[in-house]
């Protein structure tokens, strides 16, 4: 049996609390790689401060820094869309 909705549970007083029901927002773990929105690029999530997330190139190379909000998790066609330009790049000699 599939419920459509999440039951309310008792608190200590007797009480019934509603059930969340908004998800927690998507943060990237440090090494993960995650798409900046931004400049349309991947990258590898270093860590965040001050509301701005810390990326690098997959290969290695200079960071860069963009706003949190900037960040998007990575689909499968993205990351292998990814891996075949670096292919196809070092198959050109660049």
């Amino acid at each position: 049996m599939v419920k459509d909705e999440p039951e309310a549970v008792p608190t200590a007083a007797g009480e019934q609390e509603e059930p969340s029901t908004t998800e927690e927002p998507w943060r990237p773990k440090v090494h993960e790689v995650v798409k900046d929105t931004y400049m349309d690029v991947l990258g590898v999530f270093e860590g965040e401060e001050w509301g701005r997330a810390y990326l690098r190139p997959q290969g290695g190379g200079l960071e860069w820094t963009t706003h949190m909000d900037n960040l998007a998790p990575v689909t499968t066609h993205e990351r292998i869309k990814d891996q075949l330009d670096a292919v196809n790049a070092r198959s050109r000699g660049l």
